[in-house]
């Protein structure tokens, strides 16, 4: 007899006895049933790619998305909804159709079973399931926002990360912690995510195979991706992400191999839990591998202000680090480019430098980074930017400046350089202590520079009014190597009113400098006796070490 079209009516959801298939028998039962739904949801994906648009496919889409909505209501996964889970994967398969599959699956119910077909114990359904929510997840807002918000969409894609369809759910969870740090804590949050992407990350780095390659190469895209987004905003999850078992052995695993995509999402990965925190920096970078990765992200791309951050908190988080990071070779040199450049990335790279520097109290580093073509204009330029930029910028001039006269003077010739610190020190709204110690760098850089110093207008003034124990330390000083520079000099600071009483007091004071406060008087007294001096006393250069001190405090 030949085939024919015949209705299922018995096994088919009410209202969707139109699924056709071929069939000879006019009421099949049990697995035959199944296999022929299945059969008919397939012709009826044909139909939806043979005749897009023509009403028969707008009937089978009506029909596939029928089977999955009825089988939300029923709360289970029947044998119609397995059968157009099946045919709606098939058309995922080809992306000039995903707009049908969009439009199956636009009502909540079908979502809701789609959903739900993750965790049925068939394995078919559940990968059929995943592929839908991949491709849902990578079509953009608002449908991957769709998912990522159903409730247990989460859960059934990580229970799908350790079944039996790990390809299409490592997808769609990337797709969903892409969209927003909600979605992404909501993957987070949910038991055994972190541990199934790791894991998956791990087998496809020791995989050989395209598959599961890719596979774990996604799987350090969603980590990275998780890293970025909550290490910088909860840090509840950053620490639970930190804590799972094998993840920044892994992540420091793939950063060892030194190439391919898996490299660069571990390094950003790394990269992200080191700029979230000095503490997590200081446990991060001690592994094998990781800072000479880190460092590579320097060498351009978008990842470099992500990489200068790490860095900074690599070089706080204490000072044998800080050590570690500038003997790292081309460091100094890659960091002072990326302050000359400005920006963000700019005001963090000065940051990194300058703690580095004082952790390792290196005149030798500081004369290689003054020598740095543009540096110092950077520096400068970045002064403007206030708040901790503006500190870092003035403290790492300081140092440059304290170890090298030449940088002194050649700063010092730039357009305002001393008369905006100068500023800055007499109006005491905007004052700071590093300003005050920026004079002093080139006070005592030599008799010329001490002499401009004192020729700002009102400078001397402010600089007795600041002078004192504590704070005021660094004014006293900036008074004593002006005082120390030449006999003239050391009249000028005599003739200010208050600034005999002030040195006396400190000289008296416990303050360590009080030493130099009372060589400046002996000084101000042999300039006033007309004895010149023939050069400053030895005893002077230890100014530079109390300066660079107080300002460390």
């Amino acid at each position: 007899m030949p085939r024919k079209f015949t209705q299922i009516t018995s096994y088919v959801p009410k209202g969707h006895a139109h699924i056709l298939c071929y069939s000879q028998d006019a009421q099949p039962s049990g697995d035959r049933a199944a296999a022929l739904l299945r059969s008919a949801a397939l012709h009826q994906a044909q139909v939806v790619v043979r005749r897009p648009g023509a009403p028969a496919a707008r009937a089978a889409l009506s029909a596939l998305s029928g089977a999955l909505r009825a089988s939300c209501a029923d709360q289970g996964c029947g044998s119609a909804a397995a059968a157009a889970l099946a045919a709606l994967a098939t058309l995922c398969a080809r992306r000039s159709a995903w707009h049908c599959v969009l439009e199956a699956l636009e009502s909540d119910d079908a979502l809701a079973a789609t959903v739900a077909a993750l965790s049925s114990c068939d394995p078919r359904i559940a990968r059929d399931a995943a592929a839908l929510l991949s491709m849902l997840g990578q079509s953009g807002l608002p449908h991957t926002r769709r998912v990522g918000e159903h409730k247990g969409a989460a859960r059934g894609l990580v229970a799908a990360l350790r079944g039996g369809a790990p390809a299409h759910a490592v997808v769609a969870l990337h797709a969903i912690c892409l969209e927003g740090a909600d979605l992404a804590g909501r993957v987070a949050s949910e038991e055994g995510a972190l541990s199934a992407l790791v894991a998956l990350a791990g087998a496809g780095r020791t995989t050989v195979g395209c598959a599961g390659g890719i596979v774990g190469a996604t799987a350090f895209f969603a980590l990275r991706t998780l890293c970025v987004i909550l290490c910088a905003r909860d840090e509840g999850l950053k620490q639970r992400m930190i804590a799972t078992e094998g993840l920044l052995e892994e992540l420091a695993a793939a950063l060892r191999a030194g190439s391919g995509a898996a490299w660069s999402e571990a390094a950003c990965a790394l990269a992200a839990a080191c700029a979230a925190s000095p503490d997590l920096a200081r446990r991060v970078a001690g592994a094998d591998g990781v800072l000479a990765g880190i460092l590579k992200l320097l060498s351009g791309g978008n990842h470099v202000v992500l990489a200068v951050e790490a860095l900074t908190n690599v070089a706080i988080a204490g000072p044998d680090l800080a050590r570690r990071l500038m003997l790292e070779d081309g460091v100094p040199r890659r960091l002072a480019a990326v302050v000359c450049g400005g920006g963000g990335a700019g005001d963090n790279a000065a940051v990194a430098l300058t703690v580095a520097c004082m952790a390792q109290h290196d005149a030798a580093l500081a004369l290689r980074l003054g020598a740095e073509e543009g540096l110092v204009e950077a520096l400068w330029a970045a002064l403007e930017r206030g708040g901790r930029t503006r500190l870092c910028a003035l403290g790492l001039l300081n140092l440059i400046i304290l170890h090298s006269a030449d940088l002194a003077r050649s700063t010092a010739d730039a357009q305002g350089v001393l008369g905006a610190l100068a500023a800055a020190v007499v109006d005491k709204n905007v004052c700071s202590m590093n300003e005050i110690v920026t004079l002093y760098c080139f006070a005592r850089a030599g008799a010329d520079l001490a002499r401009r110093v004192a020729d700002q207008d009102g400078v001397l003034h402010a600089l007795v009014a600041a002078a004192g124990p504590g704070d005021g330390c660094n004014a006293m000083l900036t008074l004593a190597a002006v005082a120390f520079a030449e006999p003239e000099l050391a009249r000028r600071v005599a003739a200010e009113k208050g600034a005999l009483g002030a040195l006396t007091v400190f000289a008296q004071s416990e303050d360590p400098a009080r030493g130099e406060a009372a060589k400046a008087l002996e000084a101000i007294a042999s300039a006033r006796s007309g004895l010149v001096r023939r050069a400053a006393p030895k005893q002077a250069a230890k100014g530079s070490t109390n300066s660079s001190n107080q300002f460390e405090q």
